[in-house]
């Protein structure tokens, strides 16, 4: 995602969304990239359904387990119990396993996700045991730096969506895509949800 993209994205933003033309005021924009692709399937299979202290803490307690060489290699090769003492359940186990396999076998090849559009990309990456719709889509935020893609499973999208636009209850994903829709986020979904994140840091 290149810097001129971010700049037009703000402008139609702005434009179009007077929230989102705040939180742009608000929260200087951000994205941090992992080009190392199969680290970043472990990060996001490892972040499932926790919080982000506890995944982060169980991330480099693999880390120092495999002694930063995080590949497929080491964790084909690491056993069961040594992974559940950093944490891991065993369904996040047999998801990781599953991932190095299928990477070790040449069923899973990044190169050519630069080639797919988005949904041919969740496609393939929803054919790996324990990733979702949801992983996919992080991956090609935080992975890829796809520029439109919104996540509306996310909790915190959801949560940042409920605090800003002043919904009564935590809103479903029809009522986040209409709105999306009704302010004229694409093709810049992604810097909207950015800032939907960041928005949270203020929030009790």
């Amino acid at each position: 995602m290149t810097q001129e993209i971010i700049e037009k994205a703000k402008l139609q933003l702005r434009d179009n969304d007077q929230v989102m033309a705040k939180l742009i005021d608000q929260f200087e924009f951000s994205l941090n990239i992992n080009e190392n692709h199969f680290e970043a399937l472990v990060k996001i299979i490892i972040d499932q359904q926790l919080n982000l202290k506890v995944a982060n803490l169980i991330y480099y307690k693999l880390k120092d387990l495999l002694k930063d060489k995080l590949d497929y290699n080491s964790l084909l090769a690491i056993n069961e119990a040594s992974l559940r003492n950093v944490g891991l359940s065993y369904f996040k186990i047999s998801y990781l396993k599953d991932l190095s396999l299928k990477y070790k076998n040449g069923e899973l090849d990044f190169n050519s996700f630069y080639r797919l559009d988005d949904q041919s990309v969740i496609k393939e990456l929803t054919k790996i045991k324990g990733l979702g719709v949801w992983s996919a889509q992080i991956f090609l935020i935080f992975s890829l730096g796809r520029a439109n893609v919104l996540p509306v499973v996310d909790a915190g999208i959801k949560r940042a969506i409920r605090i800003n636009y002043g919904f009564d209850d935590i809103p479903s994903e029809q009522a986040i895509e209409k709105l999306a829709l009704k302010y004229n986020w694409s093709p810049y979904q992604t810097i909207a949800s950015i800032y939907l994140w960041k928005s949270l840091k203020n929030s009790p």
